[in-house]
């Protein structure tokens, strides 16, 4: 019997399954909006190359010096300062010394960082800003883990140095304020709520041990008020979203949503058994009422894909699903690739990348022009019965349509075949559909999977509106089963 199955929401995000998945989910995405429009996909905007040759390393950090001045300020792995005017222009202020990278704030008029042993400041930022090394100093030496965020708390500004939380009002002592259990080192900070929210963990990789804690502490007292054990390795980052804790877990990658109980939401994807990445503290961020995860700063997989992911909906009206929106601006998303940095600062969004022995920080704002290609591939379809085989006949896409230089392009897969097999793309302005037969030699299979190629020549604005992509197949009904 002849039947025709199609996809025509597309909201749910990357399954954690290759063939199962909440109504809209798909295999993977890369460059593509399914968030904004359920019941539709289109290509995101991209990335820009905004830093030019001035970023020397991998940023780990960005502030805003808002509301003191117009200018934004990053940090990278090696101590280099760097200022971005609200014009765009970049400059390398200056190479702190013994600094890589472990942190960056901004309260009060000044610009805080942390180095190894020290924390550092450059302000006023109102005024004429001068930079002060080793303001506090003599501070737990965090050269082996490079991390030492800092964040403002209440009245104060808190920093993360090893074991220690240190607190300030600047009128105040500069007195340690907290000290973690012995064996500790504080790797991430958060606010939720009243509190300060202290990811840690025992070593100095995430590949040491399984055991991680989150500590959490009003300021006022003499201790933490009270702690969760994470069983799944310490916190790589974490995220106020929502006025829910989203954490990055863990040598694999795992997602959890608040954290009594934890929520184990999603694992990044493509990640080999064996293998293992590292989330940097400062490459979440919210932006738009999205979570985005950069992905990912350390790592040793071949397959994972580098970039920023997002954990996010439409509305309350339809379930939060992982996506990867974001590509960097040179293209690449392969194992050379690493990201240090999201941040989302009004209109903007900021990422860091380093890219082989390239270094960058991208842009991304509303007004870019779309990618010039993005991908939707959607779950392995068996017909509910992986026993029995199925005539595949055609693939169908439906769109809005086609405007000059937009293009939709289509592929498939029979039993999980190696690669997709791809037909011509359709760029016939005005075209609502594009079609694809299967070859016959596969035809007869088990199971099934599409790609949708969402395409922009780069010289137009606009991006293709995908509705709905549906195969056509005979389910062999008249067969003798088994």
């Amino acid at each position: 019997m002849i039947k025709t199955v199609t996809q025509k929401r597309f909201y749910s995000g990357i399954a954690e399954s290759i063939k199962e998945g909440l109504t809209g989910a798909c295999n993977f995405t890369r460059n593509i909006n399914i968030v904004d429009e359920p019941s539709q996909i289109t290509l995101m905007p991209k990335t820009v190359l905004d830093s030019g040759e001035t970023v020397t390393g991998l940023v780990k950090w960005c502030v805003s010096g808002a509301p003191y001045n117009t200018n934004t300020y990053f940090l990278d792995e090696n101590g280099h300062f760097y200022k971005r005017t609200a014009g765009g222009t970049w400059s390398d202020l200056r190479t702190v010394a013994n600094c890589h990278g472990q942190g960056l704030a901004v309260w009060d008029d000044y610009a805080y960082y942390t180095g190894d042993t020290f924390i550092g400041f450059y302000g006023p930022l109102s005024g004429v800003p001068a930079f002060t090394d080793a303001w506090w100093a003599g501070l737990e030496d965090t050269s082996d883990t490079k991390f030492a965020p800092c964040i403002p708390f209440k009245e104060g500004i808190a920093f993360l140095t090893g074991g220690v939380v240190n607190w300030t009002t600047l009128a105040g002592s500069t007195a340690s304020r907290l000290v973690l259990p012995k064996g500790f080192e504080g790797r991430t900070l958060e606010v939720l709520d009243e509190y300060l929210v202290i990811g840690a963990w025992r070593g100095t990789s995430i590949l040491d041990t399984e055991d991680g804690y989150l500590f959490f502490w009003d300021g006022d007292a003499t201790t933490y008020n009270f702690f969760v054990k994470i069983n799944e390795g310490g916190a790589n980052a974490i995220l106020n979203t929502k006025n829910k804790l989203l954490s990055v877990v863990g040598s694999a990658g795992v997602l959890n949503l608040n954290y009594a109980p934890f929520n184990h939401v999603h694992t990044i994807p493509k990640l080999e058994g064996g293998k293992y990445l590292d989330v940097f503290p400062g490459a979440v961020s919210n932006w738009k009422g999205k979570a985005l995860i950069g992905v990912s700063g350390v790592h040793n997989s071949a397959t994972v894909r580098q970039g920023v992911y997002t954990w996010a909906n439409k509305s309350d009206r339809y379930p939060e699903g992982l996506s990867m929106p974001f590509t960097i601006s040179s293209g690449a998303f392969d194992s050379d690739v690493k990201i240090g940095m999201v941040k989302g600062l009004g209109d903007e969004l900021f990422i860091s990348w380093q890219d082989g022995q390239s270094y960058g920080v991208d842009v991304v704002t509303d007004t870019n022009a779309p990618f010039m290609e993005g991908i939707y591939e959607g779950l392995i379809f068996d017909d509910a019965d992986p026993t029995k085989g199925m005539l595949a006949l055609r693939l169908k896409a439906s769109h809005l349509p086609l405007a000059a230089g937009e293009s939709i392009q289509l592929g498939y897969k029979t039993d999980r075949s190696a690669s997709y097999t791809t037909g011509t793309a359709n760029s016939t302005v005005g075209e609502m559909e594009t079609l694809l037969p299967i070859t016959a030699s596969v035809a007869r299979c088990r199971d099934f999977q599409y790609e949708v190629i969402l395409g922009n020549n780069g010289k137009v604005s606009t991006s293709p509106t995908v509705t709905g992509i549906s195969l056509q197949y005979d389910d062999l009904a008249d067969e003798e089963e088994f």
